[in-house]
Order: structure tokens, then sequence, then C-alpha cells
């Protein structure tokens, strides 16, 4: 097929609303579109929606969130009559359900099919679990966020990896032009660290994500009862979603360990740059291998020092001692030991915060990641 303009791609997902799968279809649907492509997006909608029609991005609406077999198949019907309207020259799964539907029609329209593999998904379930996780590893090229996670495709998915089938690791990316310490002005962060009931002599440790156990909100705790640096102020952001009785556990953790001064829980935040600029530490605690670990590099380009868990992809992310620090998972004492060092050795931590700043915005960009995924792209075609 001979193509007169750059050609149309297709992304699908189960929702839009905010996540790091989210952000980053959406980072890639609007730069392709810079470059000259012609991006679309098929979800069951939320609140980036918004954000793709200010750039005059199509978005269909789909129930690609749900997972029974007939809607799968509904939804393959679906997306295959959105190929064939829109001449979708590229179909990419970026989730297990939509992916199943995806499958199946770019199977019946015959489009190359890429899927990006996100996360572990779990493989509890036996072979029934794999199954339906293996639909991620039946793209043409298999684009894995991490070497963990490549390393985990070929270690549990090797049968349903074919030899003409490429796994390509693309790091996922920071827009380093939001993420960015000029783009905060120091009003802004003086008004977020007061929202915070921080004061100006406080040092403000920030703890992104969500409260789920596995993230490691527990862990910190404990570490914040044992720091010896004074007025530290330890700032949760993310929300429980839905999780109500882990939040009662950190409460009364909080109760427990006498940090009701320390602590503050504030739920979403809308504006991370402006989150991060107002901090002095950001750390990173999960108990669980992650697939990547955004919250790392988007600290790393407001330079702020970071300190995480020593496990899964962070380990490729941060070089210890260069460009951040890593602790054994789940370990309070020795968090609690590089929460001290960090502010003991100012000097010597401005200078890894900057190395990871730099590291970040060369090897984490997202005009690198652009520019990987579109040479898929391109060669697909």
């Amino acid at each position: 097929m001979q193509y007169t303009q750059k050609p149309t791609i297709l992304q699908i997902l189960p929702a839009l609303n905010t996540g790091g799968v989210e952000r980053g279809a959406v980072d890639l649907a609007i730069a392709l579109k810079d470059q000259g492509f012609r991006p679309v997006i098929a979800s069951s909608g939320g609140t980036y929606v918004q954000t793709l029609l200010k750039h005059q991005i199509p978005h269909y609406s789909l129930p690609l969130q749900k997972k029974s077999p007939l809607a799968i198949w509904r939804n393959s019907q679906a997306l295959a009559k959105i190929i064939s309207k829109l001449d979708i020259s590229i179909l990419h799964a970026r989730s297990r359900a939509p992916a199943w539907a995806g499958y199946f029609a770019a199977k019946a329209t015959k489009i190359p099919f890429v899927t990006t593999f996100h996360g572990t998904y779990g493989l509890k379930g036996g072979s029934l679990k794999k199954l339906y996780n293996s639909v991620m590893v039946r793209g043409q090229v298999i684009i894995a966020i991490s070497h963990h996670i490549a390393q985990h495709i070929r270690q549990h998915y090797s049968l349903f990896v074919s030899a003409n089938q490429k796994i390509q690791v693309i790091y996922r990316s920071v827009d380093v032009k939001a993420f960015s310490p000029e783009s905060v002005s120091p009003q802004n962060r003086k008004d977020k660290r007061e929202r915070w009931d921080v004061s100006k002599d406080s040092k403000v440790i920030l703890i992104p994500g969500r409260l789920s156990r596995w993230k490691g909100q527990l862990t910190v705790l404990k570490a914040a009862s044992k720091v010896h640096t004074a007025e530290c102020v330890f700032v949760f952001v993310g929300d429980d979603q839905g999780r109500k009785e882990y939040t009662q556990e950190i409460l009364q953790n909080i109760q427990d360990l006498n940090l009701e001064n320390k602590v503050r829980l504030v739920g979403n935040e809308p504006d991370m740059p402006t989150a991060y600029a107002a901090a002095d530490l950001v750390i990173h605690a999960s108990l669980e291998p992650e697939a990547f670990g955004r919250v790392i590099i988007e600290a790393q380009a407001m330079k702020k020092p970071v300190i995480a868990s020593q496990l899964g992809a962070p380990c490729e992310i941060i070089e210890p001692q260069v460009t951040g620090w890593l602790v054994p998972p789940g370990d309070s004492d020795a968090l609690a030991r590089q929460i001290d060092t960090v502010f003991s050795q100012p000097k010597t931590s401005l200078s890894i915060a900057q190395k990871g700043y730099e590291k970040c915005i060369t090897t984490y960009s997202l005009d690198r990641l652009v520019k990987e995924t579109v040479g898929i792209y391109t060669s697909l075609i």
C-alpha cells in the first residue's frame, strides 16, 4: 500500500482516567499528531478525553474495559468498522481486554498489530490466566517497558512468542517540558506547601502513589518513626481507590507511631509538577517489582533526590549513589538511615539529583519514546 500522507495509528485501552498507561497513550497521540501522523484513540472514556479533543485527536467511545467473551467479540466488530472507516494502518493495544478485541479486529482487517506489555499482570489462576494474558505477546512487535518486563515475557510467555516476533524495550517517558523545575513558580511551590500545612523550614518527603499495600506506605511510616532529621514531614499523594480498610490501617499506624504531626495524607494531586517542586526528597517504596516506575523519572526531571526499593525496573533507572539511592524493599531501618543520609549530606545529595536529572532528560524523554515507537510503526508499514 502506498501512503500519500503519514498513516493513521489507532491506540486502544480500557479507559482514559488518570494513570501511567493512559498518560502515555495521550502523550504519544499528541506527539504523533505533531509529526504529521493521524492518531486515534478508542476507550470507554475518561478525564483525558478532553485533552484529546483540545488537540483535535479523535476518540471513539467503546466499552473496552469489559472482559466477557461477548463484550470482546462486540468490541472487535466495532474496532473493525473503525479500522475500515478511517483507513487505520496500525492497531496498538495497551491492555488485555481491549487487546483481545484488537487482535481479532486486526486479523479480520489484515493490519499490523502492536502491543505494549505494561506490567506483569499476575499469574494466579494457572494456565487460563496465562492464556488470557498472552494476548499482550501476540503483537507483531511487543513493546516491553523495561528490561525487567522483557525478561518476564521470555520467562513466562515463551510458548506464545514466535520466532518472527520482536520484543523491543522502549522505556516509559516523562514530558520534560511539563516536569521541569522552571515550570513551577516559587509562589506556587510556597502555596502548595501551605496547603499541606508544612512550615517553610520543614523538609518535605513526598511519597506519590495510590494507597495500596504493595506500594509500601506502611514501610515509610515505620521509617518516619525512626528518622533523626529534625522537622521532616511525610506527604502521601494518592487515594485508596476504594481500599478503605487499608486507609484505616494507615491511619491507625500513624496514631500508634505518634506521627500525627509528621504525616499528611493529601489524596489525589492534579498538579504533580508543583507537588514535586514543593518536595525535598521523593520516595518510591514498592514491596513488589515495578514494571517501570514513572514516579522516579518524574522526580528526577524535577531535579529531586530519589530513594527507591531495590527490585524490578527501578534498579534499571537508578544507579546507586550516582543518580539516586536503592534500599531493600520493606526495610524501614535502611530507609530511615538513607533519609537521614540524604539530608545530612546536602552537597552530595544535590550532585546525585543533578546526575539523575541529566540521565532522565536523555534516556526517558518523550522525544526518545516517540522516535523509537515511530520506528516500529514505519518498519511494519
